[in-house]
C-alpha cells in the first residue's frame, strides 16, 4: 500500500485540479466534472476528524460545488473490496465503482532505449492537447488546467 500512496501523492502533484483544499491529509479536488480523478477526493493519510465528520465534509464540499461527491480509494487490485472506508461509503449507500480503475507503471530503467527520448513536460502542450478527447468529444474549456 506504501508504494501505491507515493504515486497517488505524486501523480496529485502535476496537472492538479484547479480548485483543491485540503481535508487533514486528505485532498479534496475539484475541476467542474471534468474526470473523475480531478472531482474527487484523494483520502491519504488522516482526515484530522472521525471517519463520519470526514465523509461529511467531502459531501458538503462537493455539493457546493454542483459536482457529486466522490472519493477515490486506492489499493492494490487482490484487495478490490473490503477497504473499510469503501465498507463505511457502502454502508451509507455510496455506489461503488463497478470495476476498478487500472494505473500502469513501470521503472525509469525499464524502459527501452528505442523510447528513451521521452520528454516531460510541466503541462501538456497544444498539439497533445488537439488530439486528446475526453468521453469522444473536444475538450471542454477546463482542460487546458487539467487533464487527468
Amino acid at each position: 500500500m506504501r508504494q501505491i500512496d507515493e504515486l497517488e501523492r505524486a501523480a496529485a502533484r502535476h496537472w492538479q485540479a484547479p480548485e483543491t483544499q485540503r481535508l487533514g491529509e486528505w485532498l479534496l479536488r475539484a475541476a467542474q466534472g471534468f474526470t473523475g480523478r480531478a472531482n474527487s477526493a484523494l483520502p491519504l493519510g488522516d482526515p484530522g476528524v472521525p471517519l463520519p465528520a470526514a465523509v461529511a465534509a467531502v459531501t458538503d464540499w462537493y455539493r457546493r460545488r454542483r459536482l457529486p461527491p466522490m472519493i477515490v480509494v486506492p489499493r492494490p487490485l487482490h484487495d478490490a473490496r473490503g477497504h473499510r472506508l469503501d465498507d463505511f461509503l457502502a454502508e451509507r449507500t455510496w455506489a461503488l465503482r463497478s470495476a476498478p480503475a487500472f494505473v500502469m507503471t513501470a521503472a525509469i530503467a525499464d524502459i527501452p532505449r528505442a523510447h528513451s527520448d521521452v520528454q516531460l513536460d510541466p503541462e501538456p502542450a497544444p498539439d497533445w492537447l488537439a488530439l486528446y478527447r475526453y468521453r469522444g468529444q473536444q475538450l471542454p474549456p477546463i482542460a487546458p488546467r487539467h487533464a487527468g
